[in-house]
């Protein structure tokens, strides 16, 4: 049996869309992702979809970092970049450096500060403490220039992450 096809039109009609998001000049389309998404594929340097657990592991690989942790109440997120029983050490004991740091805070006159970096002889560690959560990272060796804003922005993201 013969289907009649129908006759061409004279009108033009749009191009179709591609099914990729990459054009032939590859461009790629406006991600539409969550502010606090874009500002941390900035912050680490990726384009993937972040969780939470990603984004300790991509801030424990930053230079100047062996571990970090995210303490939310009773629970603590952690990552390390390596073996070391330094960062073996913090990550276990990130939730009591996060509790003990929030009393003392108002005890030595800093309980403003959002992010302060504590160096003794064997340690060098930041606390952000931007609400709620406190994130905490070890660091491996004096921080690079501007990875103290970096975790602090970093910071306030996870803490927006987790609230939502």
């Amino acid at each position: 049996i013969l289907k009649p096809t129908p006759a061409p039109s004279l009108r033009p009609t749009a191009a179709p869309r591609p099914s990729h998001r990459a054009t032939g000049l590859d461009l790629s389309a406006l991600d539409s992702s969550s502010e606090e998404q874009l500002l941390l594929r900035a912050l680490l340097a990726t384009d993937e979809q972040l969780t939470l657990q990603r984004v300790l592991d991509l801030t424990a690989d930053l230079p100047g970092v062996a571990a970090c942790a995210l303490v939310v109440g009773p629970e603590c997120f952690s990552s390390s970049s390596g073996k070391s029983g330094e960062a073996k050490t913090f990550r276990h004991q990130a939730r009591e450096l996060s509790r003990s740091l929030r009393d003392l805070a108002p005890l030595i006159g800093i309980s403003d500060a959002e992010t302060f970096t504590l160096n003794s002889e064997s340690r060098l560690i930041t606390f952000c403490f931007p609400g709620e959560t406190t994130f905490g990272v070890l660091h491996d060796r004096e921080p690079t220039l501007g990875l103290r804003d970096k975790l602090t922005l970093i910071a306030r993201q996870l803490e927006k992450m987790h609230t939502a």
